[in-house]
């Protein structure tokens, strides 16, 4: 039987393979014609729409035949099991910030997923899920497991596929698939997909989904937090000043979230404010719609 997995991670474009995997039968029959799981990888700093979000796209895939597993702390490696603001906070302080590797997204969005699949493949008798032997024993037996990722048109530069540069059992046991851009969908139709089919599913577009304490926020970000979550953005606030007190040592190698010597989430929020005060909530609410997007990862 083969398998697909649906990397679902509550933002338009996932939300859209979703809705079309329950509703459309010649997408579902492309692309997941038997075995088929969503997963969504929870990095515990999720916003409170994404959370939402998950709670009624569970509801909605489940009338459909399809689960939704939420891959959290148990799935994460342990200096992370705490998520984003654990992994700050335990130790040496830390914060995450434009001018570091985004280890991040591989390991609270990335990693577990797969951790997780791993030991639901060794649950179904495929081998043992230490060092991915599981999706090994799957693959020799079904073929290698499809994933469908929820990367849009306009993105293309983000889907490349499996390639040498990839784990040797990611390129072994899992073909990664974006159907959005063979579909030539973006986000501007991905937005109009699910208003067109909220009538029939009752799910309405949702927000993009990121972490509330993502180093690739922009200004906006910053400006939308602070009306929408102003304890939120503190506690970040608070994180980054807590990082920078411990590094001081460092000099101008002591880098807060934006990545420059000297420039703190305070300084930038002024900005956000001279920038995007002017507008109403909902003009903000709106520009974050359509503009909100922080995601860097291919797979």
């Amino acid at each position: 039987m083969s398998m697909t997995i649906l990397s679902f991670g509550a933002g338009q474009d996932s939300t859209v393979l979703a809705i079309k995997l329950a509703l459309d039968p010649e997408f579902r029959a492309q692309h997941a014609p038997e075995h088929l799981i969503a997963v969504f990888a929870d990095t515990g700093n999720e916003h409170p729409h994404t959370y939402s979000h998950v709670v009624k796209m569970g509801a909605f895939l489940a009338e459909h035949g399809i689960p939704l597993v939420i891959a959290g702390s148990e799935y994460r490696s342990a200096s992370w099991t705490d998520g984003l603001i654990g992994q700050w906070t335990t130790g040496t302080p830390s914060i995450g910030s434009k001018a570091y590797p985004k280890t991040c997204t591989d390991k609270l969005k990335v990693q577990p997923i797969y951790k997780w699949l791993a030991q639901y493949l060794e649950g179904e008798g495929y081998g043992d899920a230490m060092r991915k032997k599981s999706l090994y024993g799957y693959a020799a037996e079904h073929g290698k497991i499809k994933v469908l990722l929820g990367i849009a048109a306009g993105e293309e530069t983000r889907a490349k596929g499996i390639t040498d540069k990839h784990a040797k059992w990611m390129q072994n046991n899992l073909e990664f698939i974006y159907p959005l851009i063979d579909l030539d969908m973006d986000r501007a139709a991905c937005q109009q997909y699910i208003a067109s089919q909220t009538r029939i599913t009752g799910i309405s577009c949702p927000m993009p989904s990121n972490c509330m304490f993502c180093p690739f926020n922009e200004l906006f970000d910053l400006e939308w937090l602070h009306r929408n979550h102003p304890k939120d953005l503190q506690q970040w606030i608070l994180l980054e000043a807590r990082k920078l007190r411990a590094h001081t040592s460092k000099g101008e190698k002591n880098l807060g979230v934006w990545g420059k010597f000297g420039v703190t989430l305070i300084d930038k929020l002024m900005e956000a404010h001279e920038k995007y005060g002017h507008m109403s909530d909902q003009e903000l609410n709106e520009y974050k719609f359509s503009h909100g997007h922080c995601v860097k990862s291919a797979y």
